[in-house]
């Protein structure tokens, strides 16, 4: 009958929940998100990927314009979502794909001998000093709340059981990490 789609409703979420000033502050600026981070990542200006007078216009025809440059945005988008949610350098590069891995480095005109494993580092890297607290602190402390009660206890009250160690088992921490801002982001679209 009906669907919801807050922008970027799981970074949001992850911004709060992982106490990541930079993020809260790229996340609640009124520019475009996944824009703003392309253009740090890659050093193209944002008025080149994304229109905000676009956007603004009340023709939702000129709003479906608003973005210039769907690539580059979606590279961005691609970053974000692997680090947000702890994604390894090869199932990044597995669900990326290698075109899409060519394309980072082309634009962020890395070596040409690099490998799509050095791309995706340095891109993962490159969101780690955007925003260091994401997948540092705040992945840290899920994992240690999951290791000492076996739980882990969301803001909404939801506390899922993990029946496996997050630090012995990479994709339960990938779900510890999820668990939390993907149930917020849901209960927020209720």
């Amino acid at each position: 009958l009906g669907s919801s789609d807050l922008s970027a409703a799981e970074t949001r979420t992850t911004a709060y929940l992982s106490k990541c000033n930079p993020m809260r502050e790229v996340v609640e600026d009124v520019r475009d998100f996944h824009a703003s981070n392309s253009e740090f990542f890659f050093g193209i200006p944002y008025e080149l990927i994304y229109s905000d007078e676009f956007a603004a216009s009340p023709d939702p025809v000129i709003q479906k314009k608003a973005v210039l440059d769907k690539v580059v945005r979606n590279l961005g988008k691609k970053i974000n979502h692997a680090a947000n949610y702890m994604m390894g350098v090869r199932v990044f590069i597995e669900n990326a794909g290698i075109r899409v891995i060519l394309k980072m480095q082309e634009l962020l005109k890395l070596p040409v001998e690099w490998q799509p494993q050095d791309v995706v580092k340095f891109v993962l890297n490159r969101f780690d000093k955007r925003f260091p607290e994401v997948r540092n602190a705040w992945a840290t402390e899920q994992a240690i709340e999951v290791l000492t009660t076996g739980r882990l206890q969301c803001i909404t009250g939801y506390a899922p059981l993990f029946l496996e160690s997050p630090m012995h088992n990479k994709s339960v921490l990938n779900q510890c990490v999820a668990t939390e801002s993907q149930h917020l982001s849901a209960q927020i679209a209720l």
